[in-house]
């Protein structure tokens, strides 16, 4: 018994209703062909169809149902308008009401159709498949158009990605560096020689041999600024004490002091045999190293309130910038005495410190501020306009620009203590040099503009290799005299 209801569920299921097909099929027959009409009885008068001429009527239709290769058929032949297609007269030829069978007129007909429209192939044959590859062209043959749209193509301009070293080439330890974001206490002068302020004390370390000497020994005051002259032998020191010497670094003595501020300096820089120096009085002085001290300064330039912790000359010597614990930057004239400020840019919500001024770009001066403001702005000093500024993260301790890459390297503190190379204009972030456990207070180019020095809080000193070494190029700076070092002497 199961080997009987197995079989049965194996063979198709035959259902005696009519499909929704089949009853619209038997509708639009009735509708369009009235080739049966149901006999009304004359003597009821019902128009009831009887149960015989119903059935009959089912049957008569079910058996006229066309499959749909019939259906295109009749259409096709139709529309042709003939019985005889393609030599075959299929309209006489095929039994209407009888079932399709192999080897009748229809197959017949679909095989002259398939010879007609795939070249003897099959109804369901594939039309978009290549059998053969196109045709190679002549040797002789030249495309036009290929001229007419690669004429005016651009070359294409493949962009090297500059490798950058993000290790320090070298580590030196620097016991005693004064935790101070306002005090500038490195210097890497043309003689390569880097100076290092330690408390009361002053290092040099030769980056040519590798050698450290001490400079300055049992000093009373803590050293708050260095700066080298131009000479490339005398050494600017600013003290907390609020006074500015002149040391020979041949003999080790000093040759002259200042004293023009009543508050520590913190920030030096020089223009030839002028000094200027920035002290926490918020005053700016400038003094002629050749004149005695009496009667040496040129100018008092006031336009700070705040602690003035960055000075820095313009390649032309033209310009002097200066930031300040007040939050500005100001752009003074070199010409000018005791007069006001060409700019002063309130743009920073903290203390200025990093200055750079660019020297492939004239009057393009960058500026950095602290923790509360953590900003790269570039000002054009030449109109006094703000031209873009970008959000670092952290505060900015000092800038750097390359002399051949259009790229500048900033120094940060808090939290990531790392340096930032970026891409100018785009301000893109090229590389990240870290290394320091605490944050970075100074920073600073050796002569040939290859490496850079940072000093930390950590205590030590790092030197990265982030440019390639230049051409050979003069190493005298901006305003220098050639007879600064035999009158300071």
């Amino acid at each position: 018994m199961f080997d009987i209801v197995k079989s049965a569920l194996h063979c198709p299921i035959e259902s005696k209703t009519l499909a929704r097909w089949e009853r619209k099929a038997l509708e639009s027959s009735s509708t369009n062909n009235n080739t049966t009409k149901t006999p009304v009885s004359a003597s009821s008068g019902c128009k009831t169809p009887s149960r015989f001429q119903a059935s009959g009527e089912a049957s008569a239709v079910r058996s006229t149902a066309r499959t749909p290769s019939q259906a295109f058929n009749d259409r096709f032949i139709s529309s042709m308008g003939s019985s005889e297609v393609f030599g075959v007269d299929v309209k006489n030829n095929r039994d209407e009401n009888a079932a399709p069978q192999a080897g009748s007129s229809d197959d017949a007909f679909r095989g002259m159709l398939a010879e007609s429209l795939f070249g003897g192939e099959a109804l369901n044959s594939k039309i978009l498949t290549y059998k053969q590859k196109a045709p190679k062209p002549s040797e002789c043959y030249q495309n036009e158009l290929r001229v007419l749209y690669s004429q005016n193509k651009a070359p294409t301009k493949v962009k090297k990605v500059r490798q950058v070293n993000t290790s320090a080439e070298r580590v030196l330890e620097a016991p005693g560096v004064v935790d101070d974001f306002y005090i500038n206490t490195l210097d890497w002068g043309t003689n390569d020689m880097l100076a290092v302020a330690l408390g009361t004390e002053v290092y040099l370390w030769n980056a040519s041999t590798g050698d450290i000497q001490p400079f300055i020994q049992d000093g009373e005051d803590m050293v708050t600024s260095v700066h080298w002259m131009a000479d490339r032998l005398h050494l600017a020191v600013g003290f907390a004490n609020s006074e500015v010497q002149i040391w020979n670094s041949e003999r080790g003595v000093a040759v002259k002091t200042f004293q023009n501020h009543v508050e520590r300096v913190g920030a030096l820089t020089s223009n030839g045999a002028l000094v200027a120096s920035g002290g926490r009085d918020g005053l700016i002085v400038q003094q002629d190293v050749r004149m005695p001290a009496a009667q040496a300064v040129v100018s008092r330039l006031r336009g700070h309130t705040g602690e003035v912790s960055g000075l820095k000359w313009s390649p032309d010597g033209s310009k002097l910038a200066s930031g300040a614990n007040d939050n500005l930057c100001c752009v003074w004239d070199a010409k000018g005495v005791d007069q006001s400020a060409l700019f002063s840019f309130n743009e920073s919500l903290a203390a200025v410190k990093a200055l750079a001024w660019c020297p492939w770009q004239h009057n393009l001066l960058a500026t950095g501020a602290g923790t509360a403001d953590r900003n790269i702005r570039m000002y054009d000093a030449g109109c006094g306009t703000l031209i873009n500024s970008q959000d670092t993260g952290s505060q900015v301790s000092a800038l750097l620009w390359s002399r051949d890459q259009k790229e500048l390297l900033s120094s940060h503190g808090y939290s990531q203590n790392q340096l930032t190379l970026w891409s100018y204009p785009s301000m893109a972030r090229t590389a990240e040099l870290l290394g320091h456990t605490s944050r970075v207070l100074n920073m600073c180019m050796s002569p040939d503009g290859s490496t850079v020095v940072s000093s930390s809080a950590d205590e030590h000193l790092r030197f990265w290799k982030v440019w390639d070494a230049p051409k050979a190029r003069p190493t005298k700076s901006v305003g220098e005299s050639s007879t600064l070092s035999r009158v300071i002497r």
